[in-house]
């Protein structure tokens, strides 16, 4: 990989370089304010100044009231940039990425701090070194080739498989033994702090299956990259577990951390100093999901390579994007137990695969094609088309009062529905090139179909 920008690119930068240097100020730090009241917190650990390997880099508010970044402290003075001259730090970051080899490799953040060291090494320098080669130098030492692990929470898998361009595989005991392993090889000085963190990472990760791939970046690349890839990945292959077809079970497979289950904490306080502390998961129907090599024969013939297909949106169609972002809706709603948060981010996803803008009317629309896309039977496409109207009656009621046992049957019904029209849909992935023909072709079938049997 060549780490070098185009002549008029690194021109622009060493320039935009010199510009941004004029803009160093001295900068008061002004003593904050005493809390309003002393937190009773613990405190967890003390930062002092011998633990500091370098100038700290710290936001502050300057004497003129502006947000200000210091990152220079010389003869005891600070120095920076105050948030307006800040901004060309973002400009300059913006014109390192438009190259390929950074947009593909370094991170905004990672950008927008080498710019600031790069402005510390510069400063009052008789022989600065131009930006854009400093850029160069730091993205050559800092990308390198990287494989990414992302645990998934609440989801196993027996032997690693292919989604896309990623994989799903299993973090297995011995994978965490080798790596352990090493560390102490490499660092046997911090032998105790590392056997702890091997300790804490095999009681959270262990046995999870995970989001993995390789790529060539920098180390806060990875992370934020990988965490994007990672959510997607969930939000496809969510779709293929129970959760995504029954309205009262949630899935807490997303990356591990970021997962919804909310908690409580009571403390209830009894006669003669007795106490009691109840804390639990509040969501009750929670499916974690195991996947085994039967199961994946299973859901690779219900098409779960053609989702995996999905995951890199680099050069899908208009149509294929489109399903790619309903189907990434809807299982985002299966994350969260609410059954309300629930139908909003279905029928979010399926008005933006089934409409073909604001202006038509949402109800009879969504569900005629719907209907005529799920199944051929007149007596059926009539009863979807009741059923959408049905649940957005319903919708709004389910903040002020519970969930009646025909209610329930309608909201099974419509998940059920509306998981089949986006499997339909997400099996012709290969058939259409933007939404507008795949709405044209399924009103093509209803308005020919009510032809044919008006004829009759």
């Amino acid at each position: 990989m060549s780490f070098e920008f185009h002549p008029g690119a690194a021109q622009a930068l060493n320039t935009g370089g010199q510009g941004l240097l004029a803009k160093i100020v001295q900068i008061s730090l002004s003593r904050r304010p005493d809390p309003a009241f002393k937190s009773e917190r613990p405190i967890s650990a003390t930062i002092t100044r011998k633990d500091i390997l370098d100038d700290p880099i710290i936001w502050t508010v300057s004497d003129s009231g502006e947000n200000a970044i210091v990152f220079i402290f010389k003869n005891n003075q600070a120095f920076g940039l105050e948030e307006s001259a800040y901004k060309d730090v973002r400009r300059l970051a913006d014109q390192v990425l438009k190259a390929k080899w950074a947009r593909s490799s370094l991170g905004s953040k990672f950008v927008e701090q080498n710019i600031i060291l790069w402005c510390r090494a510069s400063f009052e320098s008789e022989h600065p070194t131009e930006l854009a080669e400093a850029m160069s130098s730091a993205a050559k030492n800092s990308i390198q080739l990287r494989t990414m692990w992302a645990p998934i929470a609440g989801l196993e898998v027996e032997d690693a498989f292919p989604f896309g361009f990623a994989n799903i595989a299993p973090i297995t005991k011995s994978m965490i033994d080798e790596m352990e392993s090493s560390s102490l090889e490499n660092t046997p000085q911090q032998a105790d702090n590392i056997r702890e963190l091997f300790k804490k990472l095999r009681s959270e990760m262990q046995g999870l299956a995970a989001v993995t791939f390789e790529f060539e970046a920098e180390p806060s690349y990875v992370v934020d990259k990988g965490l994007s890839v990672a959510n997607d990945a969930m939000g496809l292959l969510r779709f293929f577990s129970d959760s995504s077809f029954n309205p009262w079970i949630s899935s807490p497979n997303s990356p591990l951390g970021s997962e919804y289950l909310p908690k409580m904490n009571i403390l209830v306080l009894g006669p003669e100093g007795s106490f009691s502390w109840t804390t639990g998961i509040l969501s009750k129907n929670i499916a974690n999901w195991s996947i085994s090599n039967q199961d994946l024969r299973r859901l690779i013939a219900g098409g779960l390579n053609k989702a995996g297909c999905l995951l890199d949106e680099t050069n899908l169609n208009q149509f294929q994007l489109k399903i790619r972002s309903s189907i990434i809706t809807y299982t985002k709603g299966i994350t969260l137990s609410e059954i309300n948060d629930r139908l909003v981010y279905t029928l979010s996803a399926l008005e933006s695969l089934f409409l073909r803008n604001s202006s038509e009317p949402i109800q009879q629309n969504l569900g005629e094609r719907m209907a005529f896309l799920v199944t051929k039977i007149g007596k059926e496409r009539i009863d979807i088309v009741k059923n959408v109207r049905n649940i957005y009656n319903m919708r709004s009621q389910y903040v002020h009062h519970r969930v009646s046992a025909i209610e329930e049957e309608s909201l099974q019904e419509f998940i059920l529905i509306a998981r089949t029209a986006l499997w339909i849909s997400l099996q012709q992935i290969d058939n259409f090139e933007t939404i507008e023909s795949f709405h044209d072709a399924i009103d093509e079938l209803k308005f020919g179909g009510q032809e044919e049997e008006s004829n009759k």
